[in-house]
């Protein structure tokens, strides 16, 4: 006979659009087959004898199997106060992204920072961001902004205050990533990319 238990949580989340959440779910131990959903009337119906773990506050949810991903960056960069300017979330070319800019610097009190997601440098045809140009748009709060590769990030100088790097001056490079500098040795933008040996 199989051994069998049920999972209890404050909350399971099904991925089945008929019955979204639950409250149990019973496993068939041995194949590791789920073979209730429901309460935990329900399941204790269906597994009778089942061993019962309560997982208290916590919620149970399906396992990610994923070859890459960064799940904490992405949840932040995909949630508000990030804006998303890709082409597939309405920002197919630059001029729509610069209207974003003009109403959120002309809308966000001075000083405080604005978090950008998604540019698409190939798809919108537009040359690499750099401290300079992203002055222009802002020059009265700190910008930052992720390729939407996630390997690169540019800002602005006022971005650098909030960094508190002297004079805009990054720190030194990294194994793992780099800083584009300028002539003087100021920062352009972050680039995470590895570095060629």
């Amino acid at each position: 006979m199989s051994s069998r238990s049920i999972l209890k949580a404050s909350s399971v989340i099904t991925m089945d659009p008929t019955q979204p959440r639950a409250e149990a779910v019973a496993v068939d131990d041995d194949t590791g087959t789920i073979t209730a959903v429901g309460s935990l009337d329900q399941c204790q119906a269906a597994a009778p004898g089942a061993s019962i773990e309560d997982l208290g506050p916590n919620v149970l949810m399906p396992g990610l199997i994923q070859a890459h991903d960064h799940p904490v960056p992405a949840a932040v960069l995909c949630q508000q106060p990030a804006h998303w300017i890709a082409p597939f979330v309405g920002f197919p070319s630059w001029t729509e992204v610069e209207a974003l800019f003009d109403r959120l610097r002309k809308g966000t009190p001075a000083g405080q920072p604005l978090l950008f997601n998604g540019l698409d440098r190939l798809l919108l045809s537009i040359p690499m961001p750099d401290r300079a140009s992203l002055d222009r748009y802002f020059p009265d709060h700190p910008v930052l902004i992720f390729d939407i590769t996630g390997h690169a990030l540019y800002f602005n100088s006022r971005a650098t205050q909030m960094f508190g790097w002297k004079n805009a001056t990054p720190p030194a490079d990294t194994p793992d990533a780099r800083w584009t500098r300028r002539p003087d040795g100021t920062a352009g933008e972050s680039d995470s990319r590895p570095r060629q040996r």
